[in-house]
């Protein structure tokens, strides 16, 4: 309930589209999977990074994906938070 309360915030502030949203559980893997990445975790993706760094000679790394959200989630919060307080005071 409250994910979908946050996919609809999403939407309204015209962030994402619905049909975005559908990706969102592999979005959600894939970004796991570069957080957890090290030579016994995830090693395919740990040694093409130190390849494409010793290639480009300089430290490189995959960025997350839909790292264009990164706030989102607390500004919701915050609105939500805001919304519910305002509530609870004009019912005094």
């Amino acid at each position: 309930m409250l994910r979908n309360e946050f996919f609809q915030y999403l939407v309204g502030e015209k962030i994402m589209t619905r049909s975005a949203i559908m990706f969102w559980p592999f979005v959600r893997w894939v970004n796991s999977i570069l957080l957890m990445r090290s030579k016994k975790r995830y090693a395919v993706v740990y040694y093409t990074e130190r390849v494409v760094s010793m290639l480009i000679r300089q430290p490189f790394r995959f960025k997350r994906m839909w790292s264009k959200l990164n706030g989102t989630l607390y500004c919701f919060c915050v609105n939500r938070a805001a919304a519910i307080y305002k509530e609870l005071h004009l019912r005094q």
